[in-house]
């Protein structure tokens, strides 16, 4: 976390809206949006999850016209003052699996890395780790078939990533 600064992502559920990343400084009374309106599409209607990796901002979307979710990121020159302002898609990777990953449900960084969790109606909901500019699946990730749709969240605690999932199992969807 950067001292001064507090971002929040916003998204829209239904209609034409998309979404928007906020910034607020000081106390928290007063916020700007600060995304340029580069997340105005059914492809990024909602900012899911905002962490900073290496003097960057990462931020991550979910889909709403079933197509791919997408992983963005900041300029890197470390000044939180210049992120939120533009952003660079860093999505390779995220595509294996039969269907899309419609959601990045969540970032985290553990260990050093950083983490993906998204969700994949066709073939399951998947871990992935960043690896230069690109994404790769980390093997044996909770969620890899069809009846876990949804890698939801992580949370590390003492020397362990732990992930929680969607399931289900028995159940028509």
């Amino acid at each position: 976390p950067v001292a001064g600064e507090l971002f929040c992502g916003t998204s829209y559920a239904a209609g034409s809206g998309s979404g928007q990343l906020w910034r607020a400084n000081g106390d928290g009374s007063a916020w700007t949006q600060v995304d340029g309106g580069q997340f105005n599409s059914a492809k990024d209607f909602s900012i899911t999850a905002l962490v900073p990796y290496g003097n960057r901002l990462y931020l991550s979307t979910a889909s709403r016209d079933g197509t791919a979710a997408a992983i963005y990121r900041s300029p890197g020159d470390g000044n939180p003052a210049n992120w939120g302002t533009s952003w660079t898609q860093e999505s390779a990777g995220l595509s294996s699996g039969a269907g899309y990953h419609t959601a990045v449900n969540d970032l985290l960084v553990w260990g050093g890395e950083l983490y993906a969790a998204t969700t994949n109606e066709t073939s399951g909901g998947i871990v992935f780790r960043k690896s230069g500019a690109s994404w790769i699946a980390v093997p044996g990730s909770p969620g890899s078939d069809a009846a876990n749709t949804a890698v939801t969240r992580f949370c590390s605690f003492g020397d362990f990533l732990y992930a929680g999932r969607r399931n289900f199992t028995g159940e028509t969807h």
